[in-house]
């Protein structure tokens, strides 16, 4: 992974001297790792955009993952700015943390840059209308699904805290092409289309992927699923839930997993 602890210090080191931003994403996989990496990168402005099940064997509950964490935004200084997801209860909690000037984004009307009347576009992406210091733009993303639409907002929120005009921020949104193995549109030769999101597998995850098939509109579909990632609880009733699901919105489906 590109965003494990052996490849920050690389990232770091790639920052030049030139450069007025560079942007780290840190990744970890089990405690007491997240304050050591945050003093290495010292960051002005961090982001956050979830807390989920994906380190779950790792800290054993969602509230230990949100703790550790927590942990980049409470080295911020009090000029720093911590951007986080206002929708997210987790996430929101991190404001008691920190001394940081905190921006909220997501869709609740109380975040400060907010998204209302998102819709999928398929297959070119996500439509949505954004609000933002009382501005309102209708924005277009090439991202694929209600979930993507926060990390738009929260780049939305780090650009205009950084002093970028509305109307250069929406159009970058624009251009954005969506990162291999989460929700990319492939057209087969066949004339079907293949939504691949293979890079990780936590419930979270395969859930969104389900919402967005759901609102494709397509006569058939079919479901291809490997195992949970890190699944939370006992397996036999998170795959049968996942399997009533799936016989909602799929004709047919294919599911590779071992369960205890």
């Amino acid at each position: 992974q590109l965003n494990a602890r052996a490849q920050i210090p690389g990232a770091l080191l790639r920052i030049r001297a030139a450069d007025r931003t560079g942007v780290v994403e840190v990744g970890i996989d089990g405690p007491d790792q997240m304050a050591a990496i945050a003093r290495t990168v010292q960051p002005d402005i961090a982001v956050v955009t979830s807390i989920g099940s994906e380190h779950n064997h790792s800290f054993g509950s969602l509230e230990a993952t949100r703790n550790e964490k927590a942990g980049m935004v409470r080295v911020l200084p009090a000029s720093g700015i911590a951007v986080l997801n206002g929708d997210d209860p987790n996430v929101r909690w991190m404001a008691s943390q920190i001394k940081a000037r905190v921006i909220t984004f997501g869709f609740d009307p109380s975040s400060q840059v907010r998204a209302s009347d998102a819709r999928l576009d398929w297959p070119r992406g996500m439509r949505f209308r954004l609000h933002v210091d009382g501005a309102e733009r209708d924005v277009r993303i090439q991202l694929i699904g209600r979930h993507m639409v926060y990390a738009a907002l929260a780049a939305v929120a780090v650009a205009m805290a950084e002093g970028h005009a509305l109307e250069k921020i929406v159009a970058r949104l624009a251009a954005l092409t969506p990162t291999p193995g989460r929700l990319v549109p492939v057209p087969l030769a066949s004339g079907a289309m293949l939504l691949c999101d293979d890079l990780k597998s936590g419930l979270e995850t395969i859930h969104a992927a389900l919402d967005v098939l759901a609102e494709v509109p397509a006569a058939r579909k079919i479901v291809v699923l490997g195992p949970i990632n890190e699944p939370v609880g006992s397996q036999g009733p998170l795959y049968r839930e996942l399997g009533a699901r799936i016989a909602q919105i799929a004709q047919l489906a294919s599911i590779s997993t071992v369960l205890p």
